[in-house]
């Protein structure tokens, strides 16, 4: 197949304007503070796209936790509505409070975009606290958890996720599974030549995810055979050997109506994913805008390394999320804190528009007709396409009590509607068997 990669428009490197109240504000905290008898030696500022970091060192006797009691009345101070500490600053003695910028400015994915590596799985996570544009790599991470509340930039952020893979990837190097529990949220992605699905379908019903994920797991084992019997530790080696293999990224949005439906099914789904798929090539982005303790698991959570959470209602759930209190101190519209390796960074997410949503899909659909001998597509399929005669009689209140009391007894994995009838249809007759013997 010949795939032609979208054009990315080249701009100016992005420089953030100054802000004529930064020095302002850090005076007002060293005289504010003093009225607390608490001495600060003034240092400088970094300006971010959402944020003005204010860096200072303690007098002589005066402990970090003195101002950390004080954040309040910071705020304030700094007439703020949230400010957040920074106790520790790599390789110096000093400490920070980030505030907000009066003159906030927008992040725009076109202008990071360009400044992509060349790696297939890379994405501008935003802007961070000293100005300076920050990347995410999946293939690094390799599983990635997105969570804050409604409305806060969390499915931005996965916008600009698949914005990233669309910019850079032809369907020979990437795919996408796209799970959508909400039905519109992918919506727009449907027909993308990238789509892993039949039909290039968003899979959206409680089931159907299920089964694509379990899907994946058995892709998976494939993919290690083909891994093992070709002497390759992961699929890097394999490509490099000259072979072809495309990386498989999951995007499930709102995982959390997927967890109350299947908890169990789905977890076990996770698990045997993010232990083993990134040797494979498989990867998973899952969101929740519900970051509770009792939606994202401590499975979840041990096997999903990297985190990237938005505004949080409380601090119980960022400690949820990123394992410490901080995300509820955040702005909203796309700040962010997100974690790769462990270290916590604070950035402004890139926006993403519909025009620029729109563009990169128009130019990968209009490539569809001229390449539809697609070779590969992951074995999901929700759908039933005939009638099936079913052993009971669903009128009758025996064979209902029987369905009901015995279908239990059949745990096998299902594979779309056809398996689901033959199971029910042995349990039946078990159960049956069982009442008239």
């Amino acid at each position: 197949m010949t795939w032609t990669l979208p054009q990315i428009q080249k701009t100016k490197q992005m420089e953030l304007p100054r802000c004529e109240h930064a020095q302002e504000m850090l005076d007002t905290l060293v005289d504010g503070l003093n009225q607390y008898k608490i001495t600060i030696e003034p240092i400088d500022y970094m300006l971010g796209a959402a944020t003005v970091t204010l860096r200072f060192r303690l007098a002589i006797g005066l402990t970090a936790q003195k101002i950390k009691s004080r954040m309040l009345d910071i705020a304030r101070i700094l007439q703020a509505n949230s400010v957040r500490f920074i106790p520790v600053i790599d390789g110096s003695n000093m400490l920070a409070i980030e505030a907000p910028r009066p003159d906030r400015q927008t992040v725009f994915f076109r202008d990071l975009i360009q400044h992509v590596d060349g790696n297939r799985l890379s994405f501008p996570v935003g802007l961070g606290i000293d100005g300076n544009m920050i990347f995410g790599d999946i293939a690094k991470m390799p599983h990635l958890l997105i969570a804050g509340a409604t409305g806060q930039g969390k499915s931005v952020a996965i916008n600009t996720i698949i914005a990233s893979i669309l910019s850079c990837n032809s369907p020979d190097d990437v795919r996408l599974l796209l799970l959508d529990p909400k039905v519109v949220e992918f919506m727009p992605y449907e027909g993308l030549p990238h789509l892993i699905t039949k039909d290039k379908k968003i899979i959206t019903d409680a089931d159907g995810i299920i089964n694509s994920l379990n899907s994946l797991v058995d892709e998976m084992e494939s993919r290690y055979k083909i891994l093992a019997d070709a002497r390759c530790r992961n699929i890097d080696d394999y490509i490099t050997k000259g072979n072809k293999m495309f990386h498989i990224v999951a995007i499930l949005d709102e995982f959390a109506d997927i967890s109350m439906q299947a908890q169990k099914e789905f977890e076990t789904a996770i698990t045997r994913l993010a232990a083993k798929a990134r040797a494979a090539g498989i990867h998973l982005i899952i969101g929740t805008q519900r970051p509770s303790s009792d939606v994202v698991s401590s499975v979840i959570k041990a096997n999903i390394p990297a985190r990237w959470a938005f505004t949080t209602s409380g601090k119980w759930d960022s400690l949820t999320i990123i394992g410490e209190a901080g995300a509820e101190q955040l702005l909203g519209k796309g700040d962010s804190l997100f974690s790769q390796t462990g270290k916590i960074i604070r950035a402004q997410c890139p926006f993403v528009t519909d025009d620029e949503l729109s563009e990169l899909i128009k130019h990968w659909t209009s490539q569809q007709q001229e390449n539809t001998d697609d070779d590969f597509i992951l074995g999901v399929d929700t759908t039933v396409d005939q009638e099936w005669d079913l052993p009971w009689n669903k009128d009758d209140p025996k064979d209902v009590m029987i369905m009901f009391k015995y279908c239990y007894k059949i745990t096998t994995v299902c594979r779309g509607e056809a398996d689901w009838i033959i199971n029910q249809g042995l349990a039946f007759e078990i159960g049956k068997k069982e009442v008239d013997g």
